[in-house]
């Protein structure tokens, strides 16, 4: 996406991609039962950052990472931040979200 190249295979790409509105998970997060990241770059053009701000207070087993200066593809832009909560999510006790 460094180039002009790049960005022309990303515009062409998501001309064609479509994917259908999903109201029904704005409600069940809550019905999330194991631990959960939530990885979201805060400067995404396709969603707005307040979507995630809502979900982890929504399930007690999800956690968010906010990366305020990142964009749509978090793990290119910061992968050691993405590392770093994916690390966290893994040594978390996954009874812990069975037994609450």
């Amino acid at each position: 996406m460094g180039t002009p190249e790049g960005r022309r295979r990303l515009v062409h790409f998501s001309s064609e991609y479509r994917v259908a509105v999903r109201p029904e998970l704005r409600r069940r997060p809550g019905g999330i039962a194991c631990p959960t990241a939530i990885i979201w770059g805060g400067t995404t053009p396709t969603c707005a950052p307040r979507s995630p701000r809502n979900w982890p207070s929504a399930s007690a087993h999800a956690e968010l990472t906010m990366l305020d200066e990142a964009g749509h593809w978090v793990m290119d832009e910061h992968p050691a931040e993405v590392t770093t909560a994916l690390q966290r999510l893994l040594a978390r006790d996954p009874l812990s979200a069975a037994r609450a």
